[in-house]
C-alpha cells in the first residue's frame, strides 16, 4: 500500500546519503578566503578533515597549514558565534589560535606562518610586522598585499598604500568580473563623491582601480566595518571636514545599531558639497532609515535631502558609462566566476527601473535589449545555486 510519509522518509535518506558521499569523497583543494571562492559550510568541515591529516601527516608543509587555518576560519560550528558586536568571532579565534601555535612550532620561518598570526589578530596593528614579512616573503600569491594595503588605509599611510594595490593588480588575482563591477561603481558617481561600502568585493575593486590605475581617485570610499575603528574613523572625517560621530558605536549593540541607522546621514549632514551615494550591496539596516532619500543611479544609491528624479543618470550611467560585454558573455577563466555571479545581481534594481522607463516612453527596442540581459543575470545566478 502506498504510503507517502515513508516514500518521503526514504527520498529523505538517500538524499542525505547522497550528499553525505559528495562530501567524504572531496580531495584536498587549496582553500580561499571567502571573498575569493565560496564553498558550502559541508565543503569547509570536509577540507579541514583532510587539510588537518595531511598537517599533521607532513608536518613541515606550510602550505597544508594555511589551507587548514583557512578552512576552519570559513568554517561555521554550532554555538561558536553569536549576534553580540563585541563577542561575535571570539570563540572562533580561539579556536584558530592552536593551528596557527602549531605553525609556529613546526614552520616558523614560513611566510604562510607570519600571515596566519596576522589573520588571526582580526586586524590588530601590533601584528603589523607579520604582515609586512608575509608580504614580502609570499611565493605564489599577493594576498598578502592586499591585506597590506587595508592596513596601511587604516594608518593613513596612502602613498604606501597604493603601492600595495597595485602590486596585487599587477599579480591578476582580482577577479576581472569584479574589477569590472567596481569601474561601473565609479563611473556612476559625480565628482569629489562620498561613497559607503560594507563588504570586500565592492570595496576591494574600486580601491584597486583607484590605487593601481589612477581612476577616480576624487571619489573616496567610506567602509562602514573600517568606520567602526575609533581613529580610522576620527583621522577620515577630520580629513573630509566631518564632525566626529557622537557616540562610540561600539560601546554596546544598541549603540551598534544606532550607527547602522544613522551614518550616511551624519556624512550627508556635515559633507558640505560633496554628493554622498551608498552601494547597492550596502546592508539594509545601513539604508531603511534614509530609503526615501536615495535614488537608484547604477550600482549605487545617490542621498538627496530633497526628492530628486534620478532617471536621466541612471539611463546615463546605463547608456553611456557601463562596461556591459562581460555580463552577455564572460569569457575569462576566472575562479571567483561564482561570487562575480551572485554579486552581479546588484543590477537587477537599476535594470528592472530602466526597463520600466523604456517601456513607458514606448522603446521597446532598449527595454527588449535590457530585459534579455536581466534574464541572463538571474540565469546566471540560478545556475550557481543547481551545481
Amino acid at each position: 500500500m502506498w504510503n507517502p510519509r515513508l516514500y518521503t522518509f526514504v527520498v529523505l535518506c538517500v538524499s542525505w546519503i547522497l550528499l553525505a558521499g559528495t562530501v567524504m569523497g572531496q580531495q584536498r583543494e587549496r582553500v580561499y578566503g571567502k571573498n575569493r571562492v565560496l564553498h558550502s559550510n559541508a565543503w569547509y568541515v570536509e577540507q579541514m578533515r583532510l587539510w588537518r591529516e595531511y598537517a599533521e601527516a607532513n608536518p613541515t608543509d606550510a602550505d597544508a597549514w594555511l589551507n587548514l587555518y583557512r578552512a576552519s576560519r570559513n568554517a561555521y560550528i554550532v554555538g561558536e558565534e553569536t549576534d553580540s558586536l563585541n563577542t561575535k568571532g571570539a570563540n572562533r579565534f580561539a579556536r584558530l589560535g592552536a593551528i596557527v601555535r602549531l605553525m609556529e612550532r613546526h614552520v616558523p620561518a614560513s611566510w604562510q606562518y607570519h600571515y596566519a598570526m596576522w589573520l588571526n589578530g582580526n586586524g590588530n596593528p601590533a601584528r603589523a610586522p607579520y604582515l609586512e614579512y608575509a608580504a614580502t616573503h609570499a611565493r605564489g600569491t599577493a594576498e598578502p598585499q592586499l591585506s597590506l594595503a587595508y592596513l596601511r588605509e587604516r594608518l593613513g599611510a596612502y602613498a604606501s598604500r597604493d603601492s600595495a594595490l597595485a602590486a596585487y593588480y599587477r599579480s591578476g588575482e582580482f577577479s576581472s568580473g569584479l574589477l569590472t563591477y567596481a569601474y561601473n561603481m565609479l563611473v556612476s558617481m559625480e565628482p569629489d563623491a562620498l561613497v559607503f561600502t560594507e563588504g570586500d568585493k565592492d570595496t576591494d575593486g574600486m580601491l584597486i582601480l583607484q590605487g593601481s590605475r589612477a581612476l577616480r581617485r576624487d571619489i573616496r570610499v567610506l567602509n562602514v566595518n573600517l568606520l567602526l575603528e575609533a581613529a580610522y574613523r576620527d583621522r577620515v572625517f577630520a580629513e573630509l571636514g566631518i564632525d566626529p560621530l557622537p557616540f562610540d558605536p561600539r560601546a554596546d549593540d544598541a549603540s551598534f545599531a544606532r550607527y547602522k541607522a544613522s551614518v550616511v546621514r551624519h556624512v550627508a549632514a556635515n559633507r558640505g558639497e560633496r554628493p554622498v551615494y551608498v552601494a547597492v550591496s550596502v546592508s539594509d539596516e545601513y539604508r531603511e532609515a534614509i530609503a526615501g532619500k536615495l535614488g537608484c543611479v547604477g550600482l549605487v544609491y545617490r542621498f538627496s535631502e530633497t526628492p530628486l528624479d534620478h532617471t536621466a543618470a541612471l539611463k546615463r550611467n546605463v547608456e553611456q558609462h557601463f562596461l556591459l560585454d562581460e555580463l552577455r558573455e564572460y569569457l575569462p577563466y576566472d575562479i571567483s566566476l561564482g561570487n562575480l555571479r551572485e554579486f552581479n545581481l546588484n543590477y537587477l534594481p537599476a535594470f528592472d527601473m530602466l526597463i520600466g522607463h523604456y517601456r513607458a516612453s514606448g522603446d521597446t527596442t532598449r527595454a527588449a535589449r535590457l530585459s534579455d540581459l536581466t534574464q541572463r543575470i538571474r540565469a546566471d545566478a540560478q545556475t550557481l545555486h543547481n551545481e
